[in-house]
């Protein structure tokens, strides 16, 4: 699922640009719940975004 930095909306993957503002999608931070990064870290929960990244709850292993 991808969605639009500018206003929100939300798009099916296949789709790169937002239909009300033109804006680049970007992928959903909640893509990201349920990953393992670096064999160490699972993600459990999207926090929050702004403007420098993404913020997510994520557990030791």
């Amino acid at each position: 699922m991808k969605y639009c930095p500018q206003c929100g909306s939300s798009y099916e993957d296949t789709i790169g640009f937002c239909h009300r503002d033109g804006e680049v999608l970007e992928e959903s931070p909640a893509d990201m719940v349920g990953e393992v990064l670096d064999g160490q870290y699972e993600i459990e929960a999207f926090i929050a975004r702004g403007g420098m990244g993404a913020l997510y709850r994520a557990r030791h292993i």
